[in-house]
This record gives structure tokens, C-alpha cells and sequence, in this order.
């Protein structure tokens, strides 16, 4: 008599390399979706807007244009500033929901919490 071998498969998990870290800030009915790029590529884009260093970009414009006054960028820098992190990374945002001061504030939560992802000793929250 034949016996069938039978093979188990296991299946794999895909590892998805991702140059960037990723989190998330709510305040109320707002969303951001917030990404930190160590390092950047030559040709990066997100939509129109080519990402470089030193930079934040919100829902595809700079952040001067879309969060405007010197109190909102007191708020966003706050995180940025107290970890002097600024120059190293590239950031880019995706809010959504809410108003403009909801929207500000899971910005800045979701940068805080990428911050503690880097490294929850020295940033943490």
C-alpha cells in the first residue's frame, strides 16, 4: 500500500519593511495618522509634496499653511523640541474629522506617541 505524505504548509508571515514609524493621535472626532522617515529618499512624494528633512507636512502641505499663527506652532514644536528631534526626522500627517484645533492637538499626540515608539526610555510619555 501507498501512503500519501502529506506536507503541512505554515504559512509565512509577510514582513513588510517599512522605512518609516508609524502612530496614531485622537483628540474627540479627529484622527492623525503620523509617520517619522529617518531617512529619506531622493524621490520621495507624498502626493504633489516631495518629503526632506527638517520638514512636516500635513495632509500633503507644509505645516505653516495648514495649523497657521505662532500658538499653534508653539503646540506642534512642543513634543519636537523638548526631545531635540527635529532635525532628524521627516514627518508627514493625515488628519481627518473634527475642527482645526482637534485636528491640532491628535497631531501633536501622534507625534508624541512616535517619539515614545523610537525609543520608550529616552522619549517617553
Amino acid at each position: 500500500m501507498d501512503q500519501k505524505q502529506t506536507e503541512k504548509t505554515i504559512p509565512v508571515k509577510k514582513s513588510s519593511k517599512r522605512d518609516y514609524i508609524y502612530a496614531v493621535g485622537r483628540q474627540r472626532e479627529a484622527v492623525a495618522r503620523v509617520r517619522f522617515y529617518a531617512q529619506v529618499k531622493d524621490d520621495a512624494k507624498w502626493e504633489e509634496s516631495a518629503i526632506k528633512k527638517q520638514q512636516i507636512l500635513v495632509n500633503a502641505k507644509p505645516i505653516e499653511y495648514y495649523f497657521p499663527g505662532q500658538l499653534a506652532k508653539v503646540q506642534y514644536m512642543k513634543p519636537l523640541s523638548l526631545t531635540q528631534s527635529f532635525d532628524t526626522y521627516a514627518i508627514t500627517i493625515k488628519v481627518s474629522g473634527g475642527g482645526k484645533n482637534g485636528q491640532l492637538d491628535a497631531a501633536v499626540k501622534g507625534i508624541a506617541r512616535a517619539l515614545a515608539k523610537i525609543d520608550p526610555q529616552k522619549f517617553r510619555s
